[in-house]
């Protein structure tokens, strides 16, 4: 069973690639991203761990989370921590470290906490 901490009770506390987004779909662009982002871990001896989201969709996402579970399981992902997307995690101050791939959306939503430039060099990283 793919282990999942919770962002509100729990960190993360070993080096690992960690890929940031909804993947409500888990699609060709998604799938590209975990590749990479796989590569890049077994580059680096760490293992790949994927932050996404419960909450904040209504209901409108194609696969729910526990649906998604099951394809980051299958698509060798080694850890999910998640975090509810409400406004109290929408304002929270981001912290960086190590290796972060990261679809288009992040580098707009990241200029307004001034990471712009952060994200658009793990964005080339990805490519």
């Amino acid at each position: 069973m793919l282990p999942v901490i919770d962002y509100e009770t729990g960190r993360c506390v070993r080096p690992c690639v960690l890929l940031l987004g909804y993947f409500d779909g888990v699609h060709v662009g998604h799938r590209r991203l975990i590749s990479r982002a796989k590569e890049e871990a077994a580059a680096r001896g760490l293992c790949v761990g994927i932050m996404t989201f419960y909450g904040g969709k209504s209901g409108r996402q194609i696969f729910d989370f526990s649906e998604r579970l099951y394809l980051f399981e299958s698509l060798g992902i080694d850890f999910v921590y998640a975090a509810r997307f409400d406004e109290a995690f929408r304002v929270t101050e981001g912290q960086t470290s190590g290796c972060l791939f990261a679809g288009p959306i992040i580098p707009m939503v990241a200029e307004r906490r001034g990471m712009l430039n952060l994200c658009a060099t793990m964005q080339q990283s990805a490519a």
